[in-house]
């Protein structure tokens, strides 16, 4: 299959997925009861008194030295992220010369490890120890990362073991990062401090491609180098996080 019919056949396949979600939602999910709460409200609201409610929400959220914390973990998790989504099957194919009909194998090696670990792994993970596992997430992450830029041309071997590194990687820090962002925010603001974190994460992680093209011009293992350092002021971060804001006798949860 050449490259015409296989982006029209990913963007079938996108619609008829896509298409499945929002039906699926619109028939088995309810709004919560917060939410109907807040709908109702927002009803009988004006601009003016919108515009107060986010300014003093942001205000609120900088205040709040945890969640700033947690915040800025996941914009890094994000700007690593996309600048790896943009430059890992070009750091693959130019600088270690893997085949360009090889490359697809990584994306369906990533899912399969995902899928496994979220039917057999992660339901044995017990929500006490979050904390942890995000750490060691972040740690799989790393050595991930450090596989590939040491990695030289033609071994799939350690592509591989890359790869699955850092599927569990993600899958062990993705969902509690996200738990961990939506626990720490107010139930009666909560739309209000969504919708401002998500700007300020869409401005954080804007420049990412264009600090990844610079990086990639210099060397084609600079992004993945500035991806390690990314995971490990997550690591730092969430460390910090711990011991400072987690009780002595806490284990990891995030409340």
């Amino acid at each position: 299959m050449t490259l015409v019919p296989a982006v029209r056949l990913m963007y079938a396949i996108a619609f008829v997925s896509m298409t499945a979600m929002f039906f699926g939602r619109h028939r088995f999910t309810r709004e919560s009861e917060m939410g109907v709460r807040k709908r109702q409200e927002s009803r009988n609201g004006s601009l003016l008194g919108s515009l107060k409610e986010y300014r003093q929400v942001t205000k609120e959220l900088f205040a709040n030295a945890p969640l700033m914390i947690i915040f800025c973990v996941y914009v890094l998790f994000q700007f690593q992220q996309t600048m790896k989504n943009t430059f890992l099957s070009l750091f693959l194919v130019e600088h270690l010369q893997v085949g360009a009909a090889a490359v697809s194998l990584f994306p369906a090696v990533t899912s399969a490890v995902m899928l496994l670990l979220m039917y057999k792994a992660v339901p044995r993970l017990k929500e006490a120890h979050a904390v942890r596992y995000m750490i060691g997430g972040f740690a799989l992450s790393l050595l991930s990362n450090v596989i590939l830029i040491f990695q030289s041309p033609g071994s799939l071997f350690w592509l591989i073991l890359s790869t699955v590194l850092a599927a569990s990687g993600s899958i062990l820090t993705y969902a509690y990062l996200e738990a961990a962002v939506a626990n720490s925010l107010d139930d009666e603001k909560r739309a209000a401090s969504f919708s401002i974190l998500t700007v300020l994460i869409l401005i954080c992680i804007a420049p990412s491609g264009m600090i990844g093209g610079w990086a990639y011009a210099l060397h084609p293992a600079v992004p993945f180098a500035l991806i390690c350092v990314a995971f490990l002021l997550s690591i730092a971060l969430m460390v910090r996080y711990k011991n400072r804001y987690l009780p002595a006798d806490s284990s990891g949860d995030i409340v």
